[in-house]
Parts: structure tokens; C-alpha cells; sequence
């Protein structure tokens, strides 16, 4: 999810944590909400929003916070 300020994003895991959500790029506007990623494009589509003009991710459980490592290996 893009990076948004701290208290926009602690104002939707208080509304909409441990759910997927569709947001505008700063997190002011929310388009969808869904418990599966499935549902949440299957909502985007039936009101007619683009998801690659939105911001789409899973919001945390209020008071949890997820660590993500991505690794990658080089072939030769």
C-alpha cells in the first residue's frame, strides 16, 4: 500500500482493519472494502473503478503492525 501518514492510516485500521480496501492514492477516499481480495475487485468492477487508479491493500488489525521482507536472488 502506498505510504500514507500515520493517522490516515490508523483512522482505517480503526474502520476497516483486518479487511482488504481500495483507497485514493492519499487514503481520503475509500472506493471498496471486502474480507477477500476476490470480492474487493468484484466491487471495484460493479461501480465501474479502474483498481490500477486506486491504492489497493489489506489493512492491519487496529493495534497490529506486520512486518514484509522481500527478497530476491540473482541467476546467473
Amino acid at each position: 500500500m502506498h505510504m500514507m501518514k500515520g493517522s490516515v492510516y490508523s483512522k482505517l485500521q480503526k474502520k476497516f482493519g483486518g479487511q482488504w480496501i481500495s483507497t485514493s492514492q492519499k487514503g481520503n477516499k475509500v472506493y471498496a472494502v471486502a474480507k477477500k481480495v476476490d470480492d474487493l475487485f468484484n466491487l471495484l468492477r460493479k461501480k465501474n473503478i479502474a483498481p490500477q487508479k486506486t491504492t489497493i491493500g489489506y489493512i492491519e488489525k487496529y493495534g497490529q503492525i506486520s512486518v514484509y521482507i522481500s527478497l530476491s536472488t540473482k541467476t546467473n
